[in-house]
């Protein structure tokens, strides 16, 4: 029996390094701080869309993130290039 792969969907994970509780903090102030939008998380909280370079919190997440990017984009090949567009914030209730 023969097999080919026609839609492979690769997965790259990692752990990161980081403050956890001061980025934890600082998501609940930000939620103190702003109304955040009403999208879908009933109950919950979602800010607006963030830059995560310009909040000194999570400096070192969006280095992180960038750099983890940067080493997909060498295992994809030398052609290929991905970027970091935007994030948010999600504060879940149950």
């Amino acid at each position: 029996m023969n097999v080919e792969y026609f839609w492979p969907t690769p997965v790259w994970y990692d752990y990161l390094n980081l403050d956890y509780d001061t980025m934890i903090n600082k998501c609940f102030e930000m939620e103190k701080e702003s109304e955040g939008r009403k999208f879908s998380n009933y109950g919950g909280w979602q800010s607006h869309d963030i830059q995560l370079d310009a909040i000194p919190e999570f400096k070192e997440l969006h280095r992180q993130i960038k750099q983890k990017i940067d080493e997909v984009c060498l295992d994809l090949g030398e052609h290929f290039k991905l970027d970091f567009d935007n994030a948010w914030i999600n504060i879940n209730r149950g």
